[in-house]
């Protein structure tokens, strides 16, 4: 990944990509997590109260 003898900057953008790639692994567990506790918390729910989960499920994956 870094050489040795590499330009410094080389290095920075080395480390600045693994913590963007970190970063998008995290939000992606939270957001399944959450989908996957909405989705056992309502369970066969039907109707408004269901559409209101689903809703929110929706909006939730912009967070």
């Amino acid at each position: 990944m870094l050489e040795l003898g590499a330009a410094a900057g080389s290095g920075c953008f080395a480390v600045t990509g693994v913590g963007s790639v970190h970063s998008v692994i995290a939000l992606t567990l939270v957001r399944d997590h959450l989908d996957h506790c909405l989705s056992d918390a309502v369970g066969t729910l039907d109707g408004p109260d269901r559409a209101r989960i689903d809703e929110f499920r929706h909006i939730a994956k912009y967070l």
